[in-house]
């Protein structure tokens, strides 16, 4: 399978942010905390809460979102996806950029 855009997240370092977008208007940024692991610091529109914290191994354009042992609203160990319809779309902030 080929991506048009994607990013590995062990690629990223800590304190790098990635801004993710997808439908209808739903817009999410994650810090990368270092291996894998991401916190949401900024949510509008989705379901994700501002301090969920995650692992997610890749993030790639056009494709579904996915992210493992989320811990959302004290329960831990759950999943989550994003962009059912049409993917997702993101931009990646280097911390040190």
């Amino acid at each position: 399978m080929f991506f048009s855009k994607a990013c590995l997240s062990n690629e990223l370092q800590v304190g790098d942010e990635v801004i993710v977008r997808w439908l209808p208007d739903r817009s999410c940024t994650f810090r990368c905390l270092g291996n894998n692991m991401f916190e949401v610091t900024r949510s509008r529109n989705a379901q994700l809460s501002v301090g969920d914290t995650f692992y997610c191994d890749l993030f790639a354009e056009g494709e579904m979102l996915k992210v493992y042992k989320l811990t959302h609203d004290g329960k831990s160990d759950m999943a989550y996806h994003a962009g059912k319809a049409g993917g997702i779309k993101f931009n990646v902030r280097r911390k040190n950029k």
